[in-house]
């Protein structure tokens, strides 16, 4: 499954980032909120359902779910982990499984689109400041040395939280910028 998921999740993953430069930025952010919104009540509501599928699929449906990993993911700037958990949890791998194998796919997502973006992207006339064709500099830097600091110093890392209060926000959080984001593109 890992070399099958791999090979497509990384080539889906060049091809979505040059899909994205020359397509809208309205069309990505509505593809971004009804990706998160999707998301958000797989989680809400699928929680502790049973699988929809007993089994993965055969090799060419393995393929397919990877490409859509890839390619979703890289366009709208969600990690490998949001969509490749809910898809393989769907069909029957366990979570712990799932979470472990989809948070590999952020390695083979992220090095091949900001590199795409680099060589392809033209910088948009509002980008932020830092902003290098497509990639933000100081938001790259940003988030991989928080990943870069939880390794090195794992006394920093948060402890998960189990009060209602933490439950609400972790999980109403996403369903609030999905339909925020979809909202705000629809509106124009």
């Amino acid at each position: 499954m890992f070399v099958i998921f791999t090979k497509n999740v990384l080539l889906a993953a060049i091809a979505g980032s040059a899909i994205a430069t020359r397509v809208s930025g309205d069309l990505l952010t509505l593809m971004f909120g009804i990706i998160a919104i999707l998301v958000s009540l797989n989680m809400l509501f699928r929680a502790n359902a049973t699988a929809l599928f007993s089994q993965l699929p055969g090799v060419p449906g393995q393929a397919l779910m990877a490409m859509s990993v890839g390619g979703l993911s890289v366009m709208v700037g969600i990690g490998g982990g949001a969509i490749g958990v809910t898809l393989l949890t769907l069909f029957n791998v366990r979570v712990h499984r799932a979470v472990g194998t989809a948070s590999a796919f952020g390695l083979f997502i992220a090095i091949p689109g900001v590199l795409t973006f680099l060589l392809l992207g033209q910088e948009p006339a509002d980008a932020a400041a830092g902003t290098w064709r497509l990639v933000n500099i100081p938001a790259f830097f940003l988030m991989n040395s928080q990943r870069v600091g939880n390794h090195f110093f794992p006394s920093f890392r948060r402890t998960p939280e189990s009060s209602l209060f933490s439950q609400l926000r972790r999980n109403w959080t996403p369903v609030f910028t999905g339909v925020t984001t979809f909202y705000e593109t629809v509106k124009g």
